[in-house]
């Protein structure tokens, strides 16, 4: 009875060996299982649907219009919607739809350009922090705490107002991004004695981190 046993004990072992060696079981990637944990949150992908429909008609609306954002019409100034005009016109003449597809994409622009270039500054000085400690910990965090009580908007405002209407975007970008990273600069931040008790392996597990870091920064800004 017990040899019966043990015998089928080996055959079930092997039967599993080999449908593990025939590939039943199958290994997903970072890239896949940081896909499949996003579609699964329902809010998470409505929010990209909205995107992409916001880039394709920042992309393309203009093609649909009858007008151009810089061709005003004089023969309808301050107009309401109309077949010619969508949204109407404002006081130059200028088309509203027009204007509204154009100010989509410089908006679209200057999110993404900022989220990713804070996420990144935050990142890096968020984590040499922490990883040199010592002195550069002390002038990190007493520069953190300073630009926490600067008042960031009305800088940011008054950098963007004198500026001209050709690269006014471009120093809103500029300003967004120096003071955007502060807040961000905290949550990378590990214990400086963490660092040296890591082996090769513990430092390996840390690079899947990574995405979910980068993620976690799109969707705060």
């Amino acid at each position: 009875m017990t040899d019966t046993t043990v015998k089928n004990n080996e055959t079930t072992q092997k039967e599993s060996d080999e449908s593990t060696s025939k590939g039943d079981i199958k290994h997903i990637g970072y890239a896949g299982l940081i896909a499949r944990r996003f579609f699964r949150q329902r809010s998470a992908v409505v929010g990209l649907i909205i995107l992409l429909v916001l880039v394709f008609f920042a992309l393309f609306g203009a093609n649909i219009g009858k007008w151009a954002y810089d061709d005003p019409d004089f023969l309808a100034l301050s107009a309401g919607p109309s077949a010619s005009h969508w949204l109407g016109t404002d006081s130059g003449g200028s088309d509203l739809y027009a204007m509204v597809v154009r100010g989509l994409g410089k908006s679209l622009m200057i999110g993404i350009i900022t989220s990713v270039a804070t996420m990144a500054i935050a990142s890096l000085l968020g984590t040499a922090i922490s990883f040199f400690g010592g002195w550069v910990e002390r002038v990190g965090m007493w520069l953190l705490d300073m630009l926490l009580v600067v008042p960031s908007f009305l800088l940011i405002a008054m950098i963007v107002r004198t500026a001209n209407a050709t690269t006014g975007w471009i120093w809103l970008i500029i300003g967004l991004t120096a003071f955007g990273w502060v807040a961000g600069a905290a949550p990378p931040r590990i214990q400086p004695s963490f660092f040296p008790k890591l082996s090769s392996e513990y430092q390996k597990a840390l690079i899947p981190v990574i995405p979910y870091v980068f993620l976690s920064f799109l969707t705060y800004a």
